[in-house]
């Protein structure tokens, strides 16, 4: 792996387990607090519980949308590699991007 590839699943990983503690932490908050009767510590469980998916989706959306901007600049990238016309000077800018 590259040392960009290398660090994204590093990063991947490390919120992949950071996600699992809080609903993991989350949902033994809620029984505890189920279990002994607590009713702030059911509502911090259940709090951590959906704060958690929406921190996840939010950021899941991101990356959606990254990944989405990323294969359209390919696609155009790709489109444009094969309609170049010859060029004299192979060192010139195309700009038609």
């Amino acid at each position: 792996m590259t040392g960009i590839t290398h660090h994204v699943a590093e990063t991947g990983a490390a919120a992949t387990k950071a996600t699992i503690t809080a609903y993991t932490s989350g949902a033994a908050a809620t029984g505890v607090g189920l279990l002994a009767q607590v009713d702030w510590m059911q509502a911090i469980g259940i709090a951590s519980i959906i704060g958690t998916f929406l921190i996840n989706w939010y950021y899941k959306h991101k990356d959606d949308k990254r990944k989405d901007r990323y294969e359209e600049i390919q696609r155009k990238l790709a489109e444009a590699n094969l309609t170049a016309a010859p060029r004299d000077n192979p060192s010139e800018i195309d700009d038609r991007l």
